[in-house]
């Protein structure tokens, strides 16, 4: 990098498949066992207002009780891959909106992050399959897996190595294809979607980039998400479906009641280490795992000024595609200028959260 110039975002692109799936899908039996089925969903606020902990947790589940009585939580439409695509198909339609409105040759790539939920195979990560795709035979491929926040870590170890030399252009993709992880008769299914997220990082100049990165491990809720087998056998053992689901629903409830108070944790931690305040974050884009969480989190966390864009009622959850989705959807609609501050925040299975602070330096 040259003296004065900082890592940033260069460009920005997504893909969601264009098969939907309403709320129609799932047959009248879903609706009619809705009680009983609201005893295992994670997501339903079982605490009272009047027991909340916390004033950020009062505001989340002020939110959560908005669809407290629907089986579907608020969800309307999500988008499904067909079953001919592979996850990386996404991966690379993105990759190539991302690059275009970079306006970069995939050949000038350095490196290619990628994080797949599911990946096309368990080994190894879709990284050689984008390169090969997009004829960025120069790139380093790795894969960084931090569940739902991978595409924030991306973004860390892209500008980590941009800032050690080691390379001067990355592409960093993230893609959630959850539709196919989700079991039908699991209350939590409803919320999921698929699509994928791709931003290309390079040097800019100094008064835009990134300012600061967060994120932290709470190693106690690890069992709160995972995908595998809904039996208590080792999947390489007994095997199965594979389902995206919590395997201890008690830990995933007290996940979810906290949500708030993590984003507000992050929120504080990230600005702190740029040296800025609440005041001067502009934007917001987070991961969406249920309807409420984007609005309840920025409100929590101090920043209900920002301005934000909400995919969910189109698309649902994509987990670490979300974020991606996300910005390109504010970049169609002119939402950000050079100059802008975006706080970008999402948490995953591990149990973590991840938050980052970049000043945007792309034109509309």
């Amino acid at each position: 990098m040259k003296s004065g110039e900082r890592v940033g975002i260069l460009g920005v692109g997504s893909y969601v498949p264009a098969p939907v799936r309403k709320n129609d899908w799932w047959p009248a039996s879903y609706r009619a066992q809705f009680d009983e089925r609201r005893q295992k969903d994670v997501t339903s606020p079982d605490v009272l207002l009047s027991r909340a902990k916390s004033p950020a947790q009062r505001i989340q589940f002020e939110h959560m009780l908005e669809t407290y009585n629907d089986p579907f939580r608020g969800t309307v439409e999500r988008r499904v891959l067909e079953p001919e695509h592979a996850p990386s198909f996404m991966e690379i339609a993105a990759a190539k909106k991302a690059l275009l409105h970079a306006g970069m040759d995939p050949a000038d790539l350095d490196a290619i992050i990628v994080y797949s939920l599911p990946a096309d195979n368990p080994l190894p990560c879709n990284g050689g399959i984008i390169q090969a795709a997009l004829g960025a035979h120069r790139a380093q491929t790795l894969g960084v897996d931090s569940g739902c926040a991978s595409f924030i870590s991306g973004l860390m170890v892209g500008e980590s190595l941009i800032r050690m030399g080691q390379a001067k252009h990355v592409l960093v993709v993230s893609s959630g294809t959850q539709a196919r992880l989700a079991d039908p008769d699991d209350p939590g299914g409803v919320n999921f979607g698929d699509g994928a997220g791709a931003v290309v990082l390079g040097p800019v100049p100094g008064q835009y980039g990134f300012e600061a990165h967060a994120i932290r491990s709470v190693s106690q809720f690890n069992k709160a998400i995972c995908v595998g087998p809904k039996h208590d056998q080792p999947w390489y053992q007994a095997g199965g479906p594979m389902y995206l689901f919590s395997r201890h629903l008690d830990i995933g409830k007290e996940v979810v009641s906290q949500s708030c108070d993590m984003a507000l944790e992050a929120v504080e931690t990230v600005l702190r280490r740029a040296g800025m305040d609440k005041k001067q974050i502009t934007h917001w884009y987070s991961h969406q795992p249920v309807s409420w969480f984007s609005k309840a989190t920025r409100t929590a966390a101090g920043l209900a000024h920002a301005k934000s864009v909400d995919t969910f009622p189109r698309y649902a959850g994509m987990g670490p595609g979300n974020i991606g989705v996300n910005l390109d959807s504010a970049v169609e609609q002119g939402d950000l200028q050079p100059g802008d501050r975006v706080m970008l925040y999402a948490c995953g299975a591990g149990f973590l959260w991840a938050a980052t602070v970049v000043t945007w330096s792309r034109p509309a």
